[in-house]
């Protein structure tokens, strides 16, 4: 009996589905503070329901919406189950002025444990994103998304002034009396990305949603062109004209006149 031949099938690429390891969050901190400066407003008279939050505050029902709304835990930013709002610290970021509310943003920064694990492993130190990037994959993050992991990181740490990043090297600020490392964040529950052709068609969906209706172009018409004296002549011409014509020649008539009228009539048709 012939081997059958195996169907090798073929590899997924891009997002999609749960890849394992150390959590951490996957939206930057500046753009989790606009979230949790809006949470703060829609939550201001008391929580409220985790569907209306989603779609409030984080523009998305879907899975898109419950990923920021893990990121935001993770920072140490929203609370509740059923029902959300903000936490203390959030309300603290919105009620502090400039330059106070920088050392708050360190704080929820460092929430996240592998984020305090990056900084506290390197701080006051130079450093590759590659040796960051080594750090998380020792702390279980997964290979995959080891330098999304290292890119979250130093986005936020910069923005809070506890590094800076030029030519390739992060300078990550040493440890003082502001700098201070919150408990950790509790694990929050994994969000289950959806496949890649779901992906693809949820974005299909999105692009029919917002495009604009199909313009229609009338047809093109062709410009009347005025007839000319010698097109009405040439059409007249061509036509067959039914006419009665009674033409009286007598002994007075001149033959050259008759002649010509005659060429005239057989020109139009009329004889």
């Amino acid at each position: 009996m012939a081997d059958e031949k195996k169907v090798e099938e073929k590899p997924k690429t891009g997002r999609g589905g749960r890849k394992g390891g150390t959590n951490f969050p996957h939206t930057g901190l500046e753009d989790a503070l606009k979230y949790s400066k809006t949470l703060v407003t829609r939550t201001h008279s008391g929580p409220q329901p985790s569907e209306t939050i989603l779609v409030t505050v984080f523009g998305a029902s879907s899975w898109r919406g419950k990923e920021k709304e893990s990121a935001l835990r993770a920072y140490g930013l929203l609370e509740g189950t059923d029902n959300l709002s903000a936490t203390k610290l959030a309300k603290e970021i919105e009620a502090a002025p400039d330059p106070e509310n920088r050392t708050l943003w360190r704080q929820a920064l460092l929430k996240p444990p592998i984020f305090a694990e990056l900084y506290t492993g390197f701080q006051g130190s130079d450093v590759s994103p590659a040796k960051l990037r080594q750090l998380a994959l020792t702390k279980d993050v997964h290979p995959e998304l080891g330098d999304q992991c290292v890119e979250l990181f130093v986005e936020g740490a910069v923005y809070c002034g506890l590094a800076t990043e030029h030519d390739n090297v992060v300078r990550i600020i040493p440890q003082t009396a502001d700098v201070k490392i919150p408990e950790p964040s509790k694990p929050e529950p994994t969000v289950d990305l959806p496949g890649e052709e779901e992906i693809e068609q949820e974005l299909e969906q999105e692009s029919a949603a917002t495009s604009p209706p199909p313009v229609v172009v009338p047809p093109k018409r062709e410009p009347r062109v005025r007839a000319t004296d010698t097109d009405a002549e040439d059409t007249l011409a061509r036509s067959k004209v039914q006419v009665n014509l009674n033409l009286n020649v007598d002994s007075s008539t001149d033959p050259e006149t008759l002649r010509k009228q005659l060429e005239y009539l057989e020109k139009f048709g009329v004889i």
